[in-house]
C-alpha cells in the first residue's frame, strides 16, 4: 500500500516537473523572439545610418553625440534610462497608497502622472535618433 502511494507521489512530482519545463521553454521562446525583434530594429537603424537617412545619434539628456545605438549609459553625462523604471514603480506604489484614503484620491494624480513620465523615459532609452 505504501509503495502505491510513493509511486503516485513520484508520478505527481514528474508531472509538476514537466509543467515547469514547458513553462520555462515557452518563456525562453518568447524572450528569444523579443531579442530577435530588437536586433532587427538595431540592424534597421544601423542600415539607415549607413545609408545617410540618419544624421546623428545623441543622448536624450545632454544632447551630445553618442557613438552607438546600443549604449546603456551616456559616455558624457552618465545618463541611464533604466533608473526611471525604479522611480516609475515608486510613484505607482505611492499612488496606490494615496488612493486607499478618501482624501488622497485627488492627490494620487500627481504620482500617477510622474509614474507615466518615468515609464516613457525608461522605454525610450538613452539615445535619440535624428533623421534627415
Amino acid at each position: 500500500m505504501s509503495n502505491k502511494t510513493e509511486l503516485e507521489r513520484i508520478e505527481e512530482e514528474q508531472g509538476k516537473l514537466a509543467a515547469i519545463r514547458h513553462t520555462v521553454s515557452s518563456g525562453k521562446e518568447e524572450i528569444s523572439e523579443d531579442v530577435d525583434d530588437i536586433r532587427e530594429e538595431v540592424d534597421d537603424l544601423k542600415s539607415e545610418l549607413k545609408g545617410g537617412e540618419i544624421d546623428k545619434v545623441t543622448c536624450r539628456a545632454c544632447e551630445r553625440e553618442v557613438n552607438s545605438f546600443e549604449v546603456n549609459r551616456c559616455e558624457h553625462c552618465g545618463y541611464d534610462a533604466s533608473g526611471h523604471t525604479k522611480w516609475k514603480w515608486i510613484h505607482a506604489i505611492l499612488a496606490g497608497v494615496l488612493c486607499a484614503t478618501l482624501i488622497g484620491i485627488p492627490l494620487a494624480i500627481i504620482p500617477i502622472l510622474k509614474a507615466r513620465k518615468h515609464g516613457t523615459r525608461a522605454s525610450q532609452g538613452v539615445v535619440k535618433v535624428h533623421r534627415s
